[in-house]
């Protein structure tokens, strides 16, 4: 039983292609496992494959945010694209809401946690700090990097 995920309906909305061809060579425990999971996961061991790979993906947003691999920013950035949405402003705003939201009580930040919290990538937050600087202290939020961190002044 293969769940109808709310990605595959996004994917169609906007125009993607259903899928992608990838050919790999597993080896035989690798295959016996996947055969026995034929009819739980999917009819095929590709679709076996591609619901492991989905679902890892899901449980592992962490890891691949750690690896410099921005899946939030990804999915906006698909998405916007088909919409012809900017996309550059939808992260800035995202960025923007969050950094007024968490600012408001907490002076100080370790820069990557606070990356991790608003699941942007950290350079992407160094950057509108250091590029929007002028338009956070409009608002109140006078934002500094100390090393790791990032401060309230």
């Amino acid at each position: 039983m293969e769940p109808e995920d709310t990605e595959e309906k996004e994917k169609k909305e906007i125009g993607l292609p259903e899928s992608i061809r990838i050919s790999t060579t597993v080896d035989y425990i690798d295959a016996k496992i996947i055969d026995n999971l034929r009819g739980t996961f999917g009819n095929s061991r590709s679709s076996v494959i591609s619901y492991i790979i989905k679902d890892w993906v899901k449980s592992n947003t962490d890891t691949l945010i750690k690896y410099g691999i921005d899946i939030a920013g990804m999915r906006k950035e698909i998405k916007s694209s088909k919409k012809e949405i900017k996309i550059e402003e939808e992260i800035q705003k995202h960025i923007f809401e969050g950094l007024e939201l968490r600012f408001k009580r907490i002076k100080r930040y370790n820069i990557e946690k606070l990356a991790e919290l608003l699941s942007v990538h950290v350079q992407t937050l160094i950057d509108f700090i250091t590029l929007k600087g002028d338009d956070l202290e409009k608002v109140g939020l006078n934002l500094q990097i100390d090393g790791d961190y990032i401060v309230k002044e």
